[in-house]
Protein backbone atom coordinates (compact mmCIF):
# COMPACT_ATOMS: atom_id res chain seq x y z
CA UNK A 1 0.00 0.00 0.00
CA UNK A 2 1.87 3.42 -0.92
CA UNK A 3 0.74 5.44 1.98
CA UNK A 4 2.86 8.40 1.04
CA UNK A 5 1.12 10.88 -1.19
CA UNK A 6 -1.72 12.69 -2.15
CA UNK A 7 -4.05 10.56 -0.49
CA UNK A 8 -6.08 10.44 2.95
CA UNK A 9 -6.95 7.20 4.64
CA UNK A 10 -9.92 6.45 7.28
CA UNK A 11 -8.68 3.77 9.61
CA UNK A 12 -11.09 1.26 8.42
CA UNK A 13 -9.97 1.47 4.88
CA UNK A 14 -6.04 0.76 6.68
CA UNK A 15 -7.37 -1.72 8.42
CA UNK A 16 -9.11 -3.63 5.67
CA UNK A 17 -6.19 -3.50 3.27
CA UNK A 18 -4.07 -4.53 6.71
CA UNK A 19 -6.03 -7.49 7.25
CA UNK A 20 -6.86 -8.58 3.37
CA UNK A 21 -3.09 -8.07 2.71
CA UNK A 22 -1.50 -9.96 5.22
CA UNK A 23 -3.71 -12.96 5.43
CA UNK A 24 -2.75 -13.22 1.35
CA UNK A 25 1.04 -13.24 2.30
CA UNK A 26 0.06 -16.10 4.81
CA UNK A 27 -1.67 -18.37 2.18
CA UNK A 28 1.11 -17.71 -0.22
CA UNK A 29 3.31 -19.07 1.99
CA UNK A 30 1.08 -22.22 2.85
CA UNK A 31 1.25 -22.43 -0.95
CA UNK A 32 4.81 -22.21 -1.52
CA UNK A 33 5.51 -25.00 0.98
CA UNK A 34 2.85 -27.50 -0.98
CA UNK A 35 4.49 -26.83 -4.02
CA UNK A 36 8.09 -27.31 -2.43
CA UNK A 37 6.98 -31.01 -2.08
CA UNK A 38 7.44 -31.29 -5.71
CA UNK A 39 11.54 -31.66 -4.64
CA UNK A 40 11.12 -34.49 -2.65
CA UNK A 41 8.09 -36.98 -1.31
CA UNK A 42 6.30 -39.48 -2.61
CA UNK A 43 4.41 -39.82 -5.78
CA UNK A 44 1.19 -39.62 -3.61
CA UNK A 45 2.25 -36.78 -1.30
CA UNK A 46 3.27 -34.94 -4.53
CA UNK A 47 -0.10 -35.12 -6.04
CA UNK A 48 -2.06 -34.49 -2.24
CA UNK A 49 0.05 -31.56 -1.89
CA UNK A 50 -0.47 -30.14 -5.61
CA UNK A 51 -3.94 -30.71 -5.58
CA UNK A 52 -4.13 -29.11 -2.05
CA UNK A 53 -2.18 -25.70 -3.55
CA UNK A 54 -3.90 -25.37 -6.34
CA UNK A 55 -7.38 -25.71 -4.52
CA UNK A 56 -5.87 -23.14 -1.95
CA UNK A 57 -4.94 -20.43 -4.91
CA UNK A 58 -8.42 -20.65 -6.19
CA UNK A 59 -10.25 -20.22 -2.79
CA UNK A 60 -8.25 -17.11 -2.24
CA UNK A 61 -8.20 -15.92 -5.90
CA UNK A 62 -4.54 -16.12 -6.24
CA UNK A 63 -3.00 -17.17 -9.77
CA UNK A 64 -0.63 -19.77 -8.72
CA UNK A 65 1.61 -19.11 -12.02
CA UNK A 66 2.53 -16.23 -10.72
CA UNK A 67 3.97 -17.61 -7.14
CA UNK A 68 7.89 -17.57 -7.31
CA UNK A 69 8.45 -21.04 -4.74
CA UNK A 70 11.86 -19.78 -3.98
CA UNK A 71 10.75 -15.87 -3.52
CA UNK A 72 11.16 -15.01 0.13
CA UNK A 73 8.93 -13.42 2.99
CA UNK A 74 8.98 -9.64 3.10
CA UNK A 75 12.02 -8.43 4.52
CA UNK A 76 11.80 -7.54 8.29
CA UNK A 77 13.29 -4.11 8.67
CA UNK A 78 13.52 -1.48 11.46
CA UNK A 79 13.19 3.08 11.28
CA UNK A 80 14.01 5.03 13.75
CA UNK A 81 12.00 8.79 14.56
CA UNK A 82 12.89 11.16 16.43
CA UNK A 83 10.12 12.69 19.33
CA UNK A 84 10.75 15.92 20.93
CA UNK A 85 8.50 14.37 24.06
CA UNK A 86 7.31 11.07 24.50
CA UNK A 87 3.83 11.87 25.84
CA UNK A 88 0.50 9.59 26.89
CA UNK A 89 -1.09 10.61 22.91
CA UNK A 90 2.48 9.08 21.72
CA UNK A 91 2.45 5.54 23.91
CA UNK A 92 -0.91 4.90 23.20
CA UNK A 93 -1.08 5.75 19.52
CA UNK A 94 1.88 2.89 19.35
CA UNK A 95 -0.16 0.49 21.26
CA UNK A 96 -2.73 0.62 18.38
CA UNK A 97 -0.17 0.07 16.04
CA UNK A 98 1.51 -3.25 17.85
CA UNK A 99 -2.24 -4.79 17.98
CA UNK A 100 -3.78 -4.12 15.02
CA UNK A 101 -1.13 -3.24 12.04
CA UNK A 102 1.57 -5.72 11.86
CA UNK A 103 4.27 -3.80 13.72
CA UNK A 104 5.86 -3.47 16.86
CA UNK A 105 8.34 -0.59 18.62
CA UNK A 106 10.85 0.03 20.94
CA UNK A 107 11.17 3.05 22.83
CA UNK A 108 14.68 4.29 23.50
CA UNK A 109 15.68 6.95 26.06
CA UNK A 110 15.72 9.85 24.17
CA UNK A 111 12.74 9.90 23.40
CA UNK A 112 12.40 8.10 19.99
CA UNK A 113 10.73 5.42 18.84
CA UNK A 114 11.99 2.41 16.84
CA UNK A 115 9.69 0.59 14.70
CA UNK A 116 9.92 -3.11 13.71
CA UNK A 117 7.74 -4.79 10.39
CA UNK A 118 7.91 -4.56 6.81
CA UNK A 119 8.76 -1.65 4.94
CA UNK A 120 4.99 -1.14 3.87
CA UNK A 121 4.26 -1.81 7.42
CA UNK A 122 6.17 0.76 9.04
CA UNK A 123 4.87 3.09 6.37
CA UNK A 124 1.24 2.28 7.83
CA UNK A 125 2.07 2.67 11.20
CA UNK A 126 3.75 5.84 11.24
CA UNK A 127 0.88 7.41 9.90
CA UNK A 128 -1.78 5.38 12.48
CA UNK A 129 1.00 6.94 14.78
CA UNK A 130 0.32 10.58 13.61
CA UNK A 131 -3.13 10.14 13.38
CA UNK A 132 -3.74 9.12 16.78
CA UNK A 133 -1.86 11.52 18.28
CA UNK A 134 -3.14 14.38 16.73
CA UNK A 135 -6.76 12.92 17.39
CA UNK A 136 -5.97 12.26 21.07
CA UNK A 137 -4.42 15.75 21.37
CA UNK A 138 -7.46 17.41 20.05
CA UNK A 139 -9.73 15.14 21.94
CA UNK A 140 -8.17 16.33 25.32
CA UNK A 141 -7.92 19.92 24.37
CA UNK A 142 -12.19 19.70 23.27
CA UNK A 143 -12.51 17.84 27.11
CA UNK A 144 -15.23 18.75 29.73
CA UNK A 145 -12.71 20.90 31.64
CA UNK A 146 -13.48 19.92 34.59
CA UNK A 147 -11.57 17.00 34.24
CA UNK A 148 -7.78 17.05 34.75
CA UNK A 149 -6.03 13.63 33.89
CA UNK A 150 -4.88 14.00 30.95
CA UNK A 151 -2.71 10.16 31.36
CA UNK A 152 -6.43 8.43 32.83
CA UNK A 153 -8.19 10.00 29.65
CA UNK A 154 -5.87 9.41 27.04
CA UNK A 155 -6.15 5.57 28.03
CA UNK A 156 -10.05 5.85 28.41
CA UNK A 157 -10.11 6.97 24.33
CA UNK A 158 -7.41 4.07 23.59
CA UNK A 159 -9.45 1.29 25.12
CA UNK A 160 -12.59 2.81 23.21
CA UNK A 161 -10.71 3.02 20.22
CA UNK A 162 -9.37 -0.37 20.25
CA UNK A 163 -12.89 -2.09 21.29
CA UNK A 164 -14.41 -0.38 17.96
CA UNK A 165 -11.03 -2.03 15.99
CA UNK A 166 -11.90 -5.42 17.34
CA UNK A 167 -15.09 -5.41 16.33
CA UNK A 168 -14.79 -3.49 12.75
CA UNK A 169 -11.51 -6.45 12.32
CA UNK A 170 -13.79 -9.35 13.09
CA UNK A 171 -16.61 -8.47 10.69
CA UNK A 172 -13.80 -7.57 7.89
CA UNK A 173 -12.31 -11.28 8.96
CA UNK A 174 -16.05 -12.58 8.74
CA UNK A 175 -17.01 -11.05 5.57
CA UNK A 176 -13.62 -12.28 4.38
CA UNK A 177 -13.84 -15.78 5.55
CA UNK A 178 -10.84 -15.17 7.87
CA UNK A 179 -10.87 -16.98 11.26
CA UNK A 180 -9.67 -14.36 13.78
CA UNK A 181 -9.82 -15.18 17.95
CA UNK A 182 -9.53 -11.64 18.79
CA UNK A 183 -13.84 -11.92 20.19
CA UNK A 184 -12.46 -12.37 23.86
CA UNK A 185 -10.49 -9.34 24.15
CA UNK A 186 -13.51 -7.21 22.50
CA UNK A 187 -15.61 -9.11 25.26
CA UNK A 188 -12.91 -8.53 27.93
CA UNK A 189 -12.84 -4.95 26.71
CA UNK A 190 -16.40 -4.19 27.06
CA UNK A 191 -17.01 -6.29 30.66
CA UNK A 192 -13.97 -4.57 32.19
CA UNK A 193 -14.11 -0.80 31.41
CA UNK A 194 -17.32 -0.16 29.53
CA UNK A 195 -20.10 -0.50 32.11
CA UNK A 196 -21.78 2.42 33.87
CA UNK A 197 -20.14 4.68 31.68
CA UNK A 198 -22.68 7.60 32.33
CA UNK A 199 -22.87 11.81 32.84
CA UNK A 200 -22.26 11.02 36.24
CA UNK A 201 -19.28 9.31 36.15
CA UNK A 202 -18.17 12.70 34.06
CA UNK A 203 -18.92 14.70 37.23
CA UNK A 204 -17.24 11.89 39.76
CA UNK A 205 -15.09 13.37 42.16
CA UNK A 206 -12.87 11.43 41.15
CA UNK A 207 -10.96 13.02 38.55
CA UNK A 208 -8.65 9.84 37.43
CA UNK A 209 -11.97 7.48 36.88
CA UNK A 210 -13.84 10.36 35.71
CA UNK A 211 -10.99 11.43 32.97
CA UNK A 212 -10.96 7.57 32.17
CA UNK A 213 -14.29 7.21 31.51
CA UNK A 214 -14.67 10.57 29.66
CA UNK A 215 -12.01 9.52 27.71
CA UNK A 216 -13.47 5.86 26.95
CA UNK A 217 -16.52 7.82 25.36
CA UNK A 218 -14.54 10.20 23.46
CA UNK A 219 -12.54 7.12 21.62
CA UNK A 220 -16.16 5.26 20.91
CA UNK A 221 -17.24 8.36 19.13
CA UNK A 222 -14.36 7.77 16.75
CA UNK A 223 -14.59 8.38 13.52
CA UNK A 224 -12.52 5.93 12.14
CA UNK A 225 -13.37 6.46 8.28
CA UNK A 226 -12.13 10.12 8.26
CA UNK A 227 -8.78 10.06 7.00
CA UNK A 228 -6.28 13.05 8.27
CA UNK A 229 -3.28 14.18 5.05
CA UNK A 230 -0.76 12.28 5.41
CA UNK A 231 1.15 15.71 5.78
CA UNK A 232 -0.35 16.79 8.71
CA UNK A 233 0.00 13.64 10.41
CA UNK A 234 3.49 13.43 10.35
CA UNK A 235 4.14 16.88 10.94
CA UNK A 236 2.29 15.91 14.02
CA UNK A 237 4.94 14.33 15.24
CA UNK A 238 7.72 16.65 15.36
CA UNK A 239 5.44 19.59 16.65
CA UNK A 240 3.67 20.44 19.96
CA UNK A 241 1.78 23.48 21.24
Amino acid sequence: MDIVGRYSFGFIKILKASVMENEKERVIEKIKKLLRMQNGGTAAEIETALRLAYQMAKNNNIDINSIDVNAVENKITEEFISLLQLRAEHKYALFVCKHFFNVDFIISKGNGVLFIGTSSDIAIAKYIHGFLYRHFTNSWRARNKKLKNRAAFIEGMYLGICYMLNKEKEQIAEGAGIVLLTNRISDYIKKRFFNMVTETDIRSKNQAHASHRAGIVAGLNTKLNKGVGVAKCQKELTEYN
